[in-house]
């Protein structure tokens, strides 16, 4: 009879069951949402523990029902994007309490179904809508919203399923579109876009599915590619 290998665990707490979103605090924590849990959480990167930051049992506020992708704002304050209640969360990381930064209820500007997001430089947030396949601006102290680039604001290639967003240190933003198959710069201010690497654009190999992006420390993009079953740098 054949073995199974037994998996190792690392670190102690609740299991995760279905991550999705991931961010570094500013004291070298991991931050994660977990769908099927329902919660934010805490990594310690040094020892893999793992602790609820948020969820039903932990702090006040309404519930999470998809927190799918996670941001730390200015001060340590998590934005969490959930897809089930349509909305930015914000998180206080000590007590765990919730409450909705922007929705089609909080703040003013066009409905929106956010997917991913990221904290620019001066305290916007800045989220990927898959409903108008645009990238949105989010006052998070009043929830109001405005449309940074989609077909209608800015130029270039529009975007055709754009799943991740990151800020480089420029200011500039970058989106990974799995539509594309591209990863795409966008002026801020313009809402233009350029292309930055696709199958036509840059050498080595194509992109297939890309499905998050990030910025390194010396400014290179890295990029999780579904289809390739890596990170592209």
């Amino acid at each position: 009879m054949k073995t199974m290998p037994v998996i190792p665990t690392v670190g102690s707490g609740p299991s995760f069951e279905t991550p999705t979103g991931l961010a570094v605090a500013a004291d070298g924590s991991l931050v994660f949402t977990d769908l099927s849990l329902l919660a934010v959480g805490s990594v310690d990167p040094s020892t893999g523990d793992r602790t609820i930051i948020s969820d039903a049992n932990t702090g006040t506020g309404p519930n999470f029902q998809a927190p799918f992708n996670v941001a730390v704002a200015s001060g340590g304050q998590l934005m969490v994007v959930d897809t089930g209640l349509q909305a930015v969360m914000g998180v206080d990381p000590t007590s765990g309490n919730r409450k909705i930064v922007s929705d089609a209820n909080t703040g003013s500007g066009p409905g929106f179904q956010p997917f991913d997001i990221a904290v620019e430089s001066y305290g916007q947030l800045v989220v990927i809508d898959l409903t108008q396949l645009a990238v949105l601006r989010i006052d998070p102290s009043t929830g109001n919203r405005t449309i940074i680039s989609d077909a209608n604001v800015g130029t270039g290639p529009a975007f055709s399923a754009p799943s991740s967003i990151a800020v480089q240190s420029d200011g500039q933003l970058v989106v990974a579109d799995n539509g594309l198959t591209a990863v795409v710069r966008v002026d801020p201010n313009s809402g233009n876009r350029t292309i930055v690497s696709d199958s036509n654009t840059g050498s080595g190999p194509a992109l297939l599915a890309p499905v998050s992006i990030a910025v390194e420390s010396g400014g290179q993009l890295v990029v999780a590619d579904d289809g390739l079953r890596a990170v592209v740098q």
